[in-house]
């Protein structure tokens, strides 16, 4: 197990305070295939960090070979704000272990995402690279604030440069959001070209990965000493203690001591009940905006797509899904997307990544879909592109490629399509109690 302690201001080599942010870098190889990716991704993550203006800021664990077994341990031992696993996965969005035998060991996205509903911890961020993992990301994302997951498989190349280059916007103190872009960028900028897109960040309902930091070393400030002050992720519903260095902390409280007494204290409740009051104004106006500009924009209203753009090959099926009785069959070269039965949570939504090759000509999007449950029997299916796909997710308003509006079925889907990486969006977040039991039967027609 080894652990880096950043260098103080002076060069010196210095013991991290104990309450730095804490990254748990996990690496497995059960294929046993000469492979040295795994441990020159570990050196070039500590690398990036140690020459980050941060990084003092910063305590790296690693473990290697890890056992299916050593799970819970790690977890319970080191308690990491970011948990970044480096190995393998296959198609089916199972990550690959070691068993007690040595022996591959694949680990179900419903298995991982019950470990962190039980030991969530000091957990964060959680970092899947290796293939295949966006299943896993997005039901680990049900109990961590933001996971990044892989949606199909990504080359040695492509996973080193952005988990170097993720890890180095971290250390100089941007978000969450930032660092993952900056990964991506890594990716085109060395020439992996379509790999860029890969990388998916998932979030849990109410996190916005733009306004997470890790640390705040660019926007944040300093205490009397210069020492800057480091905050770990803050979640909408979980309350997490600001990690500063102790003679800071024990600085703020003597002022909140002395600030409870006499006038000092009125003033300062009257502005938190002021404060209070208006963010409820504001959530309920913008509520209702979004309410009434929701029938508008997410009813298929959207503009003609430019020509350039189009859609792609499914990399993985819907979690939790049985196969489905609907029986819509197309001609020519087919590649099925989902042929499953599927349920939706009230105020949630189940996507696809897919990718239409650039090679294939005149493809289409086909297929249809049934829903039944709720008062109305309906949800809504777009396809969009990222861009479109995370306005969708944040009340935004998207340009798709197809939405269907709130409807109970649909038949005879057929658009025409082009390569690029695109979503798969069935969205029941209108709903407010009702599951939505959603039957589809999609495929590209190449």
């Amino acid at each position: 197990m080894d652990t880096f302690r950043g260098p103080d201001r002076s060069g010196r080599h210095q013991e991290s305070p104990a309450r730095n942010i804490k990254i748990l870098f996990l690496a497995s190889n059960p294929t046993r295939t000469p492979n040295q990716r795994l441990e020159v991704e570990a050196r070039s993550i500590l690398e990036k960090i140690q020459s980050a203006k941060l990084s003092p800021l910063f305590e790296v664990e690693q473990a290697h070979a890890v056992h299916i077994t050593d799970l819970q341990a790690h977890l319970l031992r080191h308690e990491p704000h970011i948990l970044h696993f480096s190995g393998y996965g296959n198609e089916g969005g199972e990550i690959l272990l070691k068993d007690s035998g040595d022996r591959p060991k694949a680990v179900s996205a419903e298995a991982l995402g019950r470990l962190f509903q039980i030991l969530p911890g000091n957990v964060r961020c959680v970092v899947l690279n290796s293939g295949f993992s966006r299943i896993q990301a997005s039901g680990i994302a049900e109990s961590i604030d933001c996971v990044i997951g892989m949606s199909a498989e990504i080359g040695d190349p492509a996973a080193l440069a952005f988990a170097a280059s993720f890890y180095q916007g971290l250390g100089f103190g941007r978000s969450l959001k930032e660092a993952f872009d900056l990964g991506c960028h890594e990716i085109l900028l060395e020439g992996h070209c379509g790999e860029e897109a890969i990388p998916t960040l998932i979030c849990r309902p109410g996190v916005n990965p733009a306004t997470i930091w890790l640390t705040k070393g660019a926007s944040g400030h300093a205490d009397d000493s210069g020492t800057t002050i480091v905050e770990p992720i803050q979640s909408p519903d979980r309350r997490t203690a600001a990690v500063t260095d102790h003679g800071s902390e024990v600085k703020d409280e003597r002022d909140f001591e002395e600030s409870k007494s006499g006038s000092a204290f009125r003033s300062r409740v009257l502005r938190s009940i002021t404060t209070i009051a208006t963010l409820l104004l504001l959530g309920v106006a913008a509520y209702t905006t979004l309410r009434l500009r929701g029938d508008r924009t997410l009813a298929g209203s959207y503009p003609t797509p430019p020509e350039t753009v189009s859609l792609s090959t499914l990399t993985s099926p819907i979690p939790g899904s049985s196969p489905s009785p609907l029986g819509y069959v197309g001609g020519g070269h087919n590649t099925q997307l989902t042929a499953q039965t599927f349920v939706i949570k009230p105020r949630n939504y189940r996507e696809l990544a897919f990718v239409v090759q650039p090679s294939w000509k005149n493809a289409h999007f086909k297929g249809e879909f049934q829903c039944s449950g709720g008062r109305g029997n309906d949800v809504e299916v777009f396809v969009t592109d990222r861009e479109g796909f995370d306005n969708l997710i944040h009340g935004r308003p998207s340009r798709n490629f197809y939405a269907s509006g709130r409807v109970s079925a649909a038949k005879d889907i057929d658009v025409p399509l082009k390569g690029g990486t695109y979503y798969l969006v069935f969205n029941n977040t209108f709903s407010p109690v009702s599951n939505k039991a959603v039957t589809a039967n999609i495929f590209l027609d190449h």
